[in-house]
């Protein structure tokens, strides 16, 4: 093997002396030799920004040098101490080189060249192609996997509904039908499975999300909780024969406990068949502008000026596009940014940063992990995809989301949604406190005291509805029913806003409401003539134009997309009619079914208007009920409910004072931290929120567990005094409370319920935790203390005379300890 070019040869020692000897013993063994070239980047003037590159990861600088040739527009040599380009690639000949450049570099040795043809005969290439990867999915009863699909669907829907209508029927057998010819049965049972187990371990699982909540067979298993039906969702949107990719489900769980599903798949399908997913950061616009530099030893002054220059909402503007160079996604000349343009032309120094940055710009930086993303494979990952680690030595694919499911392998989304928390640490606070269970599957979903507290814009900690415009959509609202909590989450976002006045004057006049067509009066009657959902947009390109659900879907999604050619030609399939390419099969078009064709052409017009916004009425299902149960908690036990939200936001210092300053401006009294009340995390205690120790900063949970479990086995402390002597751990001998614990307890209050004063206790505490590991010695050497002849005495204590604190002054330390005023 002949190795590197004469070029790298000059600067490379070791070749100097090792490949004139490597020919030579080639042809002393009559052994075949080829010439290579270890490639790095494709140009040999990449080699600066490969240089760069290292740099950035080895937090190394560099000196520039002026330009000597063509290939290399900036030459950079390493500088700082103990640096030199040894360490990094030697040369500018790491890039791909063609053979004709390889046939110059090695006159000698033409066999070398030659060799190379040889060798790729010789290689079999193989791309990876697209398989069917899903896990096989075998029931424990041993039947068909269709067969078990369809009993659980029934047995399901028998539960759900009762009595079976024809309309139920005939939309379960459709589903099933188009699951079981896309081949999805094993993968509706795979999620089922692992929905089915969380449920069994009593973890909670979101009702759905996204468009699988349009699926009746999802419903009836457990899939998800929504009923399609009576919501009118689309199972089109999730699953249809014309879609041109994979659907999926994507599962909240508990924020907790989504860990404990991801194992339970690992369990079951087995280690090597299961992965996390990569993701690759790449190198900002600023960030690339700043790391170069940092590698060029500018000023961060400077560097800071010029990425000031460019504007937060320049979106993803390349450096190009920054400094007027190139065009928009239109095709259109793009102005740039003046100031940046004027340093670039006048300052050397900003125009290498930048010229430099705008070739790094976009490379990757590091890999991570998807946050949900999980690949369940039939066989091991490794078999068909690359893997990786990751910095925290996670196991994941190599290539992304995208390129796995091109792949055929099987992506699930696990994700960890708070709210579910939430609620089910709020159900857990009911139970204790009032002794009964509360079931949200036994509820309706129409209690007007839910609906007049969320319409009285008081929506703080209710899901989806806490920010100060959603308040005061809600109070200028007032919804009623569900159907307008899922009408207004999806209207509340840029785009659809513009809407909302229509939508409540419309809601306002329903006589008054006008619709271009009268066909579109079933579709939008819902939204009081407004196109909010994209199953709408489907429904309407349906009813008027004639396409099939499937077909509607793709329109809908060529609209969202914005895909102007595409949305122009179909137009007039959509007006007159046309052919099916892919299906030959014949749509009418609007004319055909007696719209007009003027006004088939406005009506197309407001669909690619709204297609764009369009919100997936499914998955705004889904969360509505979500959103419902956090407005039912707070109505009905606002002080269980509470207790979870500051529970789940226990490190979060910011949303507690929030939360906390909320509750006692809505007069719900909130305890401070006792020794002898509080547990370790809030608790309810009579009607009030209680603050628990364990929330306070430097008293660990393992110390915070060993004091409650003290208390509840041996009684409430009767003292300060008492208190330090039961901390003794009788198998170390020593306290289990340091003099920093004790002291952060004292400014937070918890020995309060003493009656000393707290400048007394932190004046005290130090001699009173002294003595007691004075007497702890006496015991462990055998003698008796004088205070267990007379335990009484232990009380006798004296305390100093001393003034309490300055009201500001305790404000400040139940700051410093708790994070949050506690007074």
């Amino acid at each position: 093997h002949y190795g590197q070019s004469r070029s790298q040869t000059d600067s490379i020692r070791y070749q100097k002396i090792v490949l004139p000897r490597l020919v030579a013993l080639a042809r002393k063994n009559n052994i075949k030799i080829v010439a290579t070239n270890d490639v790095h980047y494709l140009r040999k003037r990449d080699s600066t920004m490969q240089k760069m590159l290292q740099c950035i990861s080895f937090q190394n600088t560099m000196t520039y040098e002026e330009p000597t040739d063509e290939d290399s527009d900036m030459p950079l040599s390493l500088a700082g101490e103990g640096v030199n380009d040894d360490g990094y690639f030697p040369t500018k000949e790491f890039y791909m080189k063609s053979g004709d450049e390889m046939a110059r570099l090695f006159p000698s040795v033409p066999d070398a060249i030659t060799n190379t043809l040889e060798v790729a005969s010789k290689c079999s290439c193989n791309f990876y192609r697209k398989e069917p990867l899903m896990p096989r999915y075998i029931p424990e009863d041993g039947s068909d996997a269709y067969d078990f699909l369809r009993k659980l669907t029934f047995d399901g829907l028998k539960k759900k509904y009762g009595t079976l209508t024809d309309e139920i029927v005939e939309r379960a057998e459709y589903e099933l039908g188009i699951v079981n010819q896309l081949h999805f049965v094993e993968y509706f049972l795979i999620v089922w499975d692992f929905i089915h187990w969380a449920e069994t371990q009593g973890i909670p699982v979101g009702p759905g999300r996204g468009s699988g909540a349009g699926s009746i067979v999802a419903y009836a298993i457990g899939i998800t909780n929504i009923d399609p039906l009576k919501y009118q969702l689309i199972f089109e949107r999730f699953l249809n024969p014309e879609r041109v990719s994979n659907p999926d489900f994507d599962i909240d769980f508990c924020v907790d406990r989504r860990g404990e599903v991801i194992d339970y798949v690992v369990q079951k399908y087995g280690k090597p068949n299961v992965s996390q997913i990569a993701t690759f950061g790449t190198m900002a616009t600023k960030a690339a502008i700043k790391d170069v530099g940092r590698v060029f030893n500018v000023e961060f002054s400077e560097m800071n000026k010029i990425t000031k220059m460019i504007p937060t909402g320049a979106g993803k503007m390349h450096i190009t596009q920054l400094l007027g160079r190139g065009v928009d996604k239109e095709g259109n000349p793009v102005q740039g940014i003046p100031e940046l343009m004027e340093i670039y032309n006048n300052d050397p120094s900003a125009r290498r940063v930048l010229d430099m940055a705008e070739k790094i710009e976009g490379m990757p930086r590091q890999i991570g992990m998807h946050a949900a993303g999980v690949i369940i494979c039939r066989d091991p990952i490794a078999d068909h995809v690359p893997l990786a680690k990751t910095n925290e030595d996670i196991v994941v694919t190599q290539y992304d989301m995208i390129v796995d499911e091109e792949l055929g392998l099987l992506k699930m989304d696990f994700l960890g949604l708070t709210t579910l928390t939430d609620i089910k640490k709020a159900l857990d606070n009911i139970k204790k406190s009032t002794g009964s269970a509360l079931d949200f599957d036994k509820i309706d979903y129409d209690d007007q005291k839910v609906y007049e507290l969320i319409g009285s814009g008081d929506t703080e900690a209710v899901f989806q509805l806490e920010s100060g415009g959603m308040k005061g959509f809600m109070r200028e609202l007032k919804p009623v029913n569900l159907e307008e909590i899922i009408a207004g989450i999806s209207l509340y976002r840029p785009g659809p806003m513009d809407s909302i006045p229509d939508y409540i004057k419309n809601r306002k006049n329903r006589d008054h409401i006008e619709y271009m067509h009268p066909l579109l009066e079933p579709i939008l009657k819902i939204t009081f003539g407004i196109i909010i959902y994209q199953e709408q947009v489907m429904q309407i390109v349906q009813k008027l134009a004639g396409y099939s659900m499937g077909g509607a879907d793709n329109i809908r999604r060529m609209m969202s997309k914005k895909k102007l050619a595409a949305m122009e030609a179909e137009r007039e399939v959509f007006i007159h009619g046309g052919v099916d390419k892919k299906k030959g099969t014949v749509i009418p078009g609007c004319v055909a079914n007696g719209v007009d064709a003027k006004k088939a052409n406005e009506i197309y017009d407001t669909l690619i208007k709204f297609a764009d916004y369009g919100f997936n009425k499914s998955h705004a299902a889904a969360y509505a009920h979500l959103t419902y149960q956090a407005a039912y908690l707070k109505t009905y036990y606002p002080v269980e409910f509470f207790t979870a939200i500051l529970n789940n936001r226990i490190t979060k210092l910011d949303e507690l004072t929030h939360y906390l300053t909320y509750l006692k401006d809505v007069k719900i009294s909130v305890l401070p931290p006792s020794i002898n009340k509080s547990e370790a995390a809030y608790a309810v205690e009579n009607g009030s929120v209680r603050i628990g120790i364990g929330a306070l900063k430097g008293v660990g949970l393992p110390i915070v567990e060993r004091i409650i479990d003290e208390r509840n086995r041996n009684g409430e402390y009767k003292s300060f005094e008492e208190f330090i002597s039961r901390m003794d751990d009788p198998e170390t001998g020593k306290s289990l409370v340091n003099k920093r614990m004790i002291e952060t307890l004292i400014y937070a209050g918890a020995f309060d319920c003493f009656g000393l004063k707290r400048s007394v206790l932190i004046a005290s505490y130090s001699t009173v935790m002294d003595r007691a590991a004075k007497e702890r010695e006496a015991r462990m050497r055998g003698q008796v203390s004088f205070f267990d002849l007379t335990p009484q005495i232990k009380e006798a204590f004296v305390y100093p005379e001393m003034d309490e604190y300055a009201p500001n002054y305790k404000y400040k330390m139940e700051k410093e300890v708790a994070g949050v005023y506690l007074s």
